[in-house]
């Protein structure tokens, strides 16, 4: 059976948004993360995005999740949705997780909210 954890439902931005979660399975997990984001102004068309980076407690990358736009749609703001799985972290376990920008060109507001979900 599915278990459900939000890391993040509905949070507004701006990017970056921090916080902890303890894991609660060692069962392979996937990570979605849905939000908006947008080029800043003066940039070149090209992808913009979001990632959900998860780390352990010595600052290691576990695991990350990217959400991208791609190309020329880039005109404003763009919503997108990602997902990456086959993860396995330890119950019990406190991971930090941190929402951001893919791209150095990619930025968000306060008006962009963000949901982060880990499925067990």
């Amino acid at each position: 059976m599915a278990m459900l954890q939000v890391l993040l439902n509905q949070v507004k931005g701006p990017l970056p948004l921090k916080g902890t979660f303890q894991c609660r399975s060692s069962d392979i997990i996937d990570a979605i993360v849905t939000g908006v984001s947008y080029r800043k102004t003066g940039t070149p068309n090209g992808p913009a995005g979001v990632n959900l980076v998860i780390t352990d407690s010595t600052g290691n990358t576990i695991g990350e999740a990217t959400g991208r736009v791609e190309g020329s749609a880039i005109g404003g703001w763009r919503s997108m949705i990602s997902q990456w799985g086959q993860m396995k972290l330890n119950a019990g376990e406190t991971y930090n997780f941190e929402v951001r920008a893919a791209f150095p060109e990619v930025d968000s507001s306060s008006d962009n909210f963000f949901t982060a979900t880990l499925v067990y």
